[in-house]
């Protein structure tokens, strides 16, 4: 039976945060009284997840060791085979509370989109106070899904050390044993502050020398930390490569292709609409802002065309820029992850009270 989800008591829900809990119950009471339908909708919705919330809170904890056959599993031996995660496996290789865990992340966020469209200006039930709302918790889950691919990639990575890959497995781990509470700011909150930034910026393309886009996210209150990491001394060529593509929101060869025809018209500076005609595509999520969902496409098209790179032994960079980031924060990270620690000991016991339940 699945279990009933109170929103009147979000410190005892387990597939909303506090926060989350209190925004959706502020906005279904809204609709309640403005639109009854919409309020229906989305309230069956919401019980979905709690469904998906449910089997993952029913999945065996990856934290407990488990025999199966002649198998046998436990932290360490999961983490060792994730550290060796062949790239062709897929999800297919993984743990089966990694899979419910993606499942529920992404069910979330389409429920958050759905909240989204219940308010929009058109909409019957619209507050634009509850939209706004709604768009940073939206944002909030599609860079944990985000950063959580970052560290799946980077298992399948051969230029990464495994010592790094071991760090990246264990934050991976920890992400999909807390996935109903677990978000970007628990563990990396450089990169929330980051993408949040990003969002904000629309890349005027100039001269290409990416300074006003720079001056952009300091404005916009980036982390200093993740613009320091791609301007000190020791940085590579391909994170510089990675930051570019960054900053413009167009993969290197983009990048490249603008800079030949500029050389060869000898223009100084271009603006959006000449790269469009240039790349022969339209430029308008260049302009997108604040729109979660459009920084994901970007994020993706950059590492699709760093993977493609990696496979073919093409030039330019061989991974997005928050990954070589997340690189460099798991190196530094003796645990291999900023968030708090989970107490082993504590979790087992709880498994064992409710074994004899």
């Amino acid at each position: 039976m699945a279990r009933h989800i109170s929103l009147s008591r979000p410190a005892g829900d387990p597939i909303l945060d506090s926060a989350e809990a209190s925004l959706v119950e502020r906005s279904l009471n809204h609709l309640r009284k403005v639109c009854p339908r919409d309020a229906g909708i989305l309230w069956a919705q919401l019980k979905r997840l709690g469904l998906l919330g449910s089997a993952l809170e029913q999945t065996p904890s990856l934290y407990v060791p488990s025999t199966l056959g002649a198998s046998t599993r436990d932290e360490s031996t999961l983490v060792q085979q994730l550290s060796h995660l062949d790239p062709l496996g897929g999800e297919l290789a993984l743990p089966e509370k990694a899979i419910i865990a993606h499942a529920f992340l992404t069910a979330k966020i389409s429920l958050l989109r759905a909240f989204l469209l219940a308010h929009a200006p058109s909409a019957p039930g619209a507050d634009m106070s509850l939209n706004r709302e709604f768009r940073e918790e939206l944002a909030q889950s599609v860079y944990t899904g985000i950063a959580s691919e970052i560290l799946l990639g980077l298992l399948s990575d051969p230029a990464v050390m495994d010592s790094t890959k071991v760090r990246a497995a264990r934050q991976l781990i920890l992400i999909w044993e807390r996935a109903t509470h677990v978000e970007i700011d628990d563990f990396c909150p450089m990169l929330e502050s980051a993408w949040e930034a990003r969002s904000h910026l629309t890349a005027g393309f100039g001269a290409l020398l990416g300074t006003a886009e720079y001056m952009r996210l300091v404005h916009e209150n980036c982390s200093p930390q993740f613009l320091e990491f791609f301007t000190r001394d020791e940085v590579t060529r391909g994170e510089t490569q990675a930051f570019e593509e960054f900053l413009f929101n167009v993969t290197w060869e983009d990048l490249d292709k603008l800079r030949a025809q500029m050389g060869k018209e000898k223009r100084g500076a271009i603006d959006p609409t000449y790269a469009a005609r240039v790349l022969e595509r339209p430029m308008h999520e260049i302009g997108a802002i604040d729109d979660p969902e459009a920084l994901y496409r970007s994020y993706r098209r950059r590492r699709t065309a760093a993977e493609f790179r990696r496979l073919t032994k093409s030039p330019g960079p061989l991974r997005v820029a928050e990954a070589y980031l997340m690189v460099f924060v798991l190196d530094v990270t003796p645990s291999g992850h900023t968030s708090p620690e989970i107490d082993v000991d504590r979790l087992l016991a709880g498994k064992a009270k409710q074994s004899l339940q």
